[in-house]
């Protein structure tokens, strides 16, 4: 699940939180990065688990019913697609996710009053009244799912406050990498008493990024449940947290080099900023270079466009409209200069 893009995002979020707010050995930023990879993976299974919650809360109310005084035939004799549903019945099984709820500090059943309104929003859904009236197959139980999840859960506001009392990333500086539109570039303390005064006055306003560590998790989940119609096995379709164990010595080299040698690989793009003044390069648009430059320059066995493609995609989301053009063609000499280096 956690592939280089993710990894590349949130090194450049913590290396810029790094440089801007507080000093810190090299060892304590590589850990951050580290538990912030670790928690979008757990995001994802947390996510996945609430799937068979919602099942098994589902079966004790059925059964609950059943023995109640006055039951109607109804109570006695319940529709039991949803309480058998092939998805529940995968997630229960598998070992991914019962490894992470054994070790999880909190689980969905915790909150049984957010998990009852959710039960009977599902219940009260057009895609539970689709999915009662549709053939019963694995694919009309993933395609129900994907549903309740995109349009239900995912967009209720008592799972985000969850999810915020329950994440210690949310509020953490070194996770957060807000982008501000403005003529000039202020610094970052004058940023912080603008943003503070606007949160005293109530007037602060902010739109999350989808590449915060709960977006990216929402959008594996659905990817796992469609895929989970074309697969067989109680942890087919759920991804392990690396698809390959070198990406995490490629998340921690690269966080490592970028603060180690920084001053020395800016100091190395000031002979490919023509016409400009290395001082009035945008923070963010440097950092990006040097990320990028120590693919080029130390890890040969990513080729350069690719490298260069990834940080054009990361300045559209973190920097401002022009400069992933700029950072594009210091990037292009900057690689075709090592290749001519390499070839010598």
């Amino acid at each position: 699940m956690i592939n280089r893009t993710i990894i590349r995002t949130r090194a450049l979020q913590i290396a810029y939180a790094y440089q801007h707010r507080e000093m810190a050995p090299i060892r304590a930023i590589v850990e951050a990065l580290e538990l912030s990879l670790k928690e979008t993976y757990e995001f994802y299974l947390h996510f996945l688990g609430l799937l068979s919650d919602l099942t098994d809360l589902h079966c004790e109310l059925l059964e609950a019913r059943k023995h109640k005084h006055l039951a109607t035939k109804e109570d006695k004799n319940p529709d039991m697609r949803l309480a058998n549903n092939s998805l529940a019945v995968r997630m229960r099984q598998s070992p991914i996710l019962q490894e992470y709820a054994s070790s999880a500090v909190v689980n969905w059943r915790s909150n049984d009053s957010l998990l009852r309104r959710l039960l009977n929003k599902l219940l009260a859904s057009d895609a539970y009244r689709n999915y009662l009236s549709a053939e019963p197959s694995i694919e009309a139980d993933t395609t129900f799912w994907a549903e309740v999840y995109r349009d239900l859960i995912f967009c209720d506001e008592d799972v985000a406050e969850e999810l915020e009392a329950y994440s210690p990333f949310w509020d953490n500086p070194l996770q957060i990498t807000e982008k501000y539109g403005c003529e000039e570039m202020p610094d970052i303390e004058t940023i912080d008493e603008a943003v503070e005064e606007l949160k005293a006055q109530g007037n602060y306003r902010y739109v999350r990024a989808d590449t915060v560590p709960v977006e990216i998790a929402k959008d594996f989940v659905l990817k796992t449940i469609r895929k989970m119609k074309d697969n067989e096995g109680p942890d087919s379709g759920i991804s392990p947290m690396y698809k390959d164990p070198s990406d995490r010595q490629f998340a921690i080299d690269l966080i490592s080099l970028t603060i180690e040698n920084g001053q020395d690989y800016r100091q190395k793009l000031q002979s490919y900023l023509i016409n400009w003044d290395g001082e009035r390069v945008a923070d963010i648009d440097m950092l990006i270079m040097q990320m990028a430059m120590v693919e080029i320059s130390e890890m040969d066995e990513i080729p350069a466009h690719i490298s260069i493609n990834e940080y054009i995609e990361l300045a559209k989301s973190y920097s401002t409209p022009k400069s992933y053009a700029f950072i594009n063609g210091v990037l292009d000499k900057l690689a075709q200069q090592m290749a001519k280096k390499k070839s010598r």
